[in-house]
């Protein structure tokens, strides 16, 4: 039950939303006992990694990633604004 969790959750949302990575930081180091040195991944590493994907993976990640986006963009906002002078 979401509800159920939203008191507990809440203050941390609040917290990222206002203090961004350095709170992001320390909830990690609270819950998992781990504090990367930075946040950023090196453009890289990410690179190695993608190297590394067993090909199905990748497709199948990339398949993923396009139906996720095309539910989200189903799902956003149609109402307008329109400003008269």
């Amino acid at each position: 039950d979401v509800d159920a969790v939203v008191p507990t959750v809440r203050p941390i949302v609040d917290a990222v939303a206002a203090r961004g990575a350095e709170a992001a930081l320390e909830y990690g180091a609270s819950f998992d006992k781990v504090r990367p040195d930075q946040v950023r991944v090196p453009v890289e590493t990410l690179a190695e990694a993608l190297n590394k994907l067993d090909p199905d993976v990748r497709t199948a990640l990339e398949v993923a990633i396009e139906r996720a986006r095309a539910v989200h963009a189903d799902q956003r906002r149609t109402d307008k604004t329109t400003t008269l002078a």
